[in-house]
């Protein structure tokens, strides 16, 4: 305790001889500081301490990132938790982390590539087979602005593959489980959009941007964003059609601009990555921490019915009104989920 009061005491001396202005000027950056990361902190959920012993979640890209924030609250509220990734070893070191943080030891992970409709098939069948109820279906991975245009094994491009169709496939599979655990509980779905999406366009006449000249990536993944508006849209109109007095919950959400590891493809090269380092001191004031980004994802699970609203879009832990006009539009996200149908093989 003494050598902490000397190394007090030492720094305060020094203090003494800091010129008046320079106090001022550091009083200031460091109240601009604490003031900006306290804005764009964005919204608390206040139910993360909600208990759901007992219920089982699904969390994509649980392995790191807003999933991994996610799983780990949802693991401590006492839920069994399902990390759907790749098989890595990365995976296999979340579930042993979230396991050590929490106490809780239902924690597996199983093996899920977006980028393949054979993969999402699998994971489907083998929960379904196993007969787990599903509470809570967090569809949280996604990959953002690849540079080229790349494709996913089924040839999509893989912005709107991996964001959206893998998802899509994945939910649906998964709606006679999710319908069924809806008979005696509460569900929640949970699709991770983006603030992109609301600069998104879903072009019609090339979703997979293959005509020449087409791709651009910050584009391509404002349409896959915007994509899971209007499946969050259909899907919870035609749950209210099949199950109209089940208590489940479609919501999507902007996270909020958060340092994770999807933003990998952004300092992409030596220019952005030397823009990156100089620009980092203000970006730790503007973005979110991982966990500062799970907050409105956690809400949409955790709040009480009474607060959300089906299949909403959602930020900072609560409702926002989505500026693009397509989103109210009940015809095109019924035409939007059609095309979407076929693309992944479930229309006749």
């Amino acid at each position: 305790m003494s050598s902490l009061q000397d190394l007090v005491a030492t720094l305060a001396s020094k203090l003494d001889d800091v010129p008046t202005p320079w106090k001022i000027a550091a009083g200031v950056v460091g109240t601009s500081f604490l003031a900006n990361r306290l804005y764009f902190s964005g919204g608390r959920n206040p139910y993360n301490g909600q208990q759901v012993r007992g219920k089982v979640a699904i969390v994509t890209g649980g392995n790191t990132g807003l999933g991994y924030e996610t799983a780990l609250v949802l693991a401590r509220n006492g839920a069994e938790v399902v990390l759907a990734c790749r098989d890595s070893q990365k995976t296999r070191d979340a579930v042993e982390s979230i396991k050590k943080a929490t106490g809780n030891t239902n924690v597996s992970a199983q093996t899920l590539e977006l980028d393949s409709l054979a993969s999402v098939r699998a994971f489907a069948k083998r929960w379904v087979d196993s007969k787990k109820p599903i509470h809570y279906l967090i569809n949280n991975a996604g990959v953002m602005m690849i540079p080229k245009r790349t494709t996913t094994k089924d040839g999509f491009e893989t912005q709107f593959g991996v964001n959206h169709l893998g998802h899509f496939l994945l939910t649906n599979l998964l709606l006679d489980i999710i319908e069924s655990t809806a008979k005696t509980s509460s569900v929640r779905i949970v699709n991770l959009s983006s603030r992109a999406s609301e600069r998104g366009e879903i072009d019609w006449e090339d979703l997979m941007k293959e005509k020449p000249g087409a791709y651009n990536p910050q584009t391509v993944y404002n349409q896959s964003k915007l994509a899971n508006v209007l499946f969050t849209k259909e899907l919870q109109r035609r749950l209210s059609l099949s199950s109209p007095s089940a208590d489940i919950i479609v919501t999507s959400l902007h996270p909020g601009v958060v340092r994770t590891e999807l933003t990998r493809h952004v300092v992409d090269g030596p220019v952005m990555y030397l823009a990156y380092l100089f620009l980092f001191p203000l970006a730790l004031t503007i973005t979110k921490t991982p966990w500062e980004g799970a907050q409105t994802q956690l809400y949409c699970a955790l709040a009480p019915s009474r607060k959300l609203v089906k299949g909403e879009y959602y930020a900072d832990c609560a409702v926002k009104r989505h500026p693009k006009d397509v989103t109210r539009d009940p015809e095109a996200a019924k035409m939007f989920w059609a095309v979407s149908e076929k693309l992944v093989g479930l229309s006749a």
